[in-house]
Formats: structure tokens, sequence, C-alpha cells
């Protein structure tokens, strides 16, 4: 038995806080989010290609993922993947499942595509979802992870702003069932929290709702980047930055958590 190492991906945190080529301590934290993330859309992508099946037993095994050490001035982190070797039989590999390589391939795209404020990819599981949008949970004002698998042509920039979009998406992408909808149902509206316009869920006239579901029918989930993608980026700049820990100050006027 022999084991060969490859590069997987490579995360790259920016910010104040790394400029001394340190990397502080809550950053293993974001590795290990980024591994569960890489994992579970690798599952999701096995099971998509194989029609549902129960994954293999030697799947979960088979992804051996390391770090061997931090690029140094870059703040940079390459995550490798151990793969075993049967050299009894020819160098086969035991359990070298594809789908690892693909699913940090697909990470990137999605980062950017929502960034950039295009449709998330169709191959991206929407069981996902949450996992990317809790990634990056820890970064201050002014930082990012930048993602890079060893098959882009370019880094994936992960910022705050790109984990407020995310959250939108990830609200509805556990409906097994979505409601068909149409331009008149779906007209987007807009509430103000003191001052900051966010665009919310597509109003919907209760007594136009029925049961008839509709496969053609655009997902709920984007819907919700479609009209998410109308509200200019100045906009989404006016949103308070403590607008999580302090939503009833800014719905109500009650105390501030800090106060």
């Amino acid at each position: 038995m022999s084991d060969e190492i490859r590069d997987v991906s490579t995360i790259t945190f920016s910010g104040p806080r790394f400029w001394d080529a340190g990397l502080e301590a809550d950053a293993l934290l974001e590795l290990l989010a980024y591994r569960k993330l890489l994992v579970e859309t690798a599952k999701e992508l096995w099971r998509d290609a194989n029609g549902g099946l129960r994954l293999p037993r030697d799947f979960q095994k088979s992804i051996r993922l390391k770090f061997y050490f931090i690029e140094s001035g870059l703040e940079a982190v390459t995550l490798k993947r151990v793969v075993s070797h049967d050299d009894a039989h020819s160098g086969k590999s035991l359990g070298d499942f594809a789908e690892i390589d693909d699913a940090a391939l697909l990470i990137d795209e999605t980062i950017t595509a929502v960034s950039e404020w295009r449709s998330i990819p169709d191959r991206m599981p929407k069981r996902s979802l949450p996992l990317l949008s809790a990634l990056g949970r820890r970064l201050r004002q002014g930082e990012s992870i930048e993602t890079r698998a060893m098959r882009s042509s370019t880094a994936a920039e992960l910022t705050r702003e790109t984990r407020r979009r995310l959250a939108v998406l990830s609200s509805g992408s556990y409906e097994p069932r979505q409601e068909a909808m149409t331009p008149e149902r779906a007209a987007p509206r807009y509430f103000e929290i003191r001052d900051s316009p966010v665009a919310v869920l597509p109003a919907y006239e209760e007594e136009t709702m029925d049961d008839t579901y509709d496969d053609a029918a655009k997902p709920l989930w984007q819907s919700i980047i479609d009209v998410s993608a109308n509200v200019p980026p100045e906009e989404w700049d006016r949103v308070p930055k403590d607008l999580a820990t302090n939503l009833d100050h800014y719905l109500y006027g009650r105390s501030r958590e800090d106060e």
C-alpha cells in the first residue's frame, strides 16, 4: 500500500489580521467549515450522478484531507488529498472518487456567481447552500477568504457581502416542492428598516395560490436571487452591518445589544 498526495484547493485569508504572515487560530474553524462543505458537496454530486443510490462504503474513508504548512507571506493553506494505492494490484487507487475535485471547482464557481450577481450553477446541490453560507462566519469588515480549486483558472473571493447574499438563497434551499410562480405573483417588493431598503421574498396574494405543482416552474431560490439582482449594490451597502444582532432595534426601536 502506498499513498499519493494530490492538491485539491488553496484557501487564502486576506485582511489586516493576516498581514503579519500569521494565521489567526479561528481560521482553523474556517478550514473545518470548508472541509465539511467540500465533503458534503462531493457526496451530493455522487448521488446525483448515480440516481440517488446510497454512497459506497469506502467513499467517506477515501476522503483524507490534510495541509502540511502555511505558505509564508501569503496566509494561504493548500488542502491536499491523500489517495491510497494497492501496490499488489498495479497501483490501483482504492476509492479514488473524482467528486471531491468536482466539488472544489463547483464551490469556486458558485462563490464567483453570487459575487457577480449571477445565477447559482445548476449543478450546485441545494443542500450545500447553507454550508456555503456558513463559510466565512468569522470574517471581519475588510477581510475575505479566497478559494481556488486546482482546476480553477482564477480564485473565488468570499466576503461578508457574499455571505449575506448566500444567506438569502439558502433560506429556501430545503423546499422539496416549489409553487408555480407567474410574473404577477412574483412581483418584488421592499420594506424599510430604518431607511435601509432590503429585498425580501416575492409577495403573493393568498387567494391566487393553488395546489397545482409545476415541474417547469422556476425554483424559489432562483426567484430570490433574481429579485435580489434588481437591488443596486449601493442599496445593499446601506443595510446595517449589525442587522442580525440588533434586528429588534431596527424593526421596533428597542435598545441595541451592545448598549
